[in-house]
This record gives C-alpha cells, structure tokens and sequence, in this order.
C-alpha cells in the first residue's frame, strides 16, 4: 500500500507540474484575462460578467495571437509574435521555477539553476505552441505542402482502371450463373 501510496503521489505532482508549466506558457493570455476581469469587477460589472467577459478575452488573445502567428505575411512578424507571447511566459516561468525549486533545493545556486531551468523549459514551450513549423524555411514548407496536395488530388481523381470496370453477367438457360 504504500508503494502505491509513492506511486500515486509521483503521479500527482507530475501532473500538477504540467499543469502549472502549461498554465505559465499562457501567461500573456491569463495576465490579459485576469485584467479584464479586474477591470470590469472594479467598475461595477457583477462577478460573473466580468468572469464571462475575461475569459472571452483572455481565448480571443490566445486564438488571435496563433492565427496571426500562423497566417504572418513574413517569417519577422511571424516571430515577432512569437516572442510577445513567449516573452511574459518565460517571466511566469521563472516564478514557478524559482517557487518549486526553494521547496526541492535547500542551496540558493541550485534554486536559481532551477528556475533558470523552468525559464528555458517554458520559453520553448510557448515558442513551439505557437510556431510549431517555425524550424524549417517557409519554401521548404511550400514545396511540401504542395507536393502533399498534388499528390492527394492526383490519387482522388485519377481514372478507374479497366480491370476494376463491372463486366456483364453471362447467365444460361438454367438462370445459373
């Protein structure tokens, strides 16, 4: 019982770990929603409104900077997008670094190799959430993609051979076949 015990709380922290690296990579989202939030409930909005309109907010931000991110005439402004939301989560990063690594790490240099770890973990992170096809060059890319859909064009119209045609039924006189 108590080797589950160990194994249950292994996998536990594992998963609160994800979820606060992967909360971290959505700092600028977060910070833009709580905002809002906080804005709205201080000017008088009802709890839930403010609620509602700043996780409407905090979804536009995240969905408009990957689209952007995403359909970005140049590669410049595609990773000028990608460094102003990567940015804000390698600083939140840094805090849930440096937050978990004083409860693991009694020495202050190993608190901050870890921190400065969760820095790096996370700013890929975010950098490979919203550019996941940011390491190849975009004609590279063009040509694959390309060559992907000609190739699925040409399988879905192409001709039917002969030998797949349906032949005519010989039937005798005994209506066998």
């Amino acid at each position: 019982m108590i080797i589950f015990g160990l194994f249950a709380g292994f996998a536990a922290a594992f998963a609160f770990l994800c979820v606060l690296i992967n909360l971290a990579a959505l700092a600028l989202p977060v910070w833009v929603a709580s905002s809002v939030f906080f804005f709205l409930e201080k000017s008088g909005e009802g709890l839930i409104g403010a609620g509602v309109l700043g996780l409407v907010a905090g979804a536009a931000t995240y969905f408009v900077g990957v689209i952007t991110c995403a359909r970005a005439p140049s590669r410049a402004l595609s990773l000028l997008i990608a460094l102003i939301f990567a940015i804000p989560a390698g600083a939140a990063g840094y805090h849930v670094g440096s937050g978990l690594s004083r409860l693991v790490f009694i020495a202050p240099v190993l608190q901050q190799c870890g921190a400065s770890l969760t820095v790096i973990f996370v700013f890929i992170l975010c950098w490979r959430r919203l550019s996941p096809m940011g390491n190849s060059p975009p004609d590279i890319q063009g040509k694959r993609a390309a060559k992907s859909a000609a190739s699925i064009l040409d399988a879905e119209f192409t001709e039917v051979p002969n030998r797949c045609r349906a032949t005519p039924l010989l039937i005798d006189a005994d209506n066998k076949i």
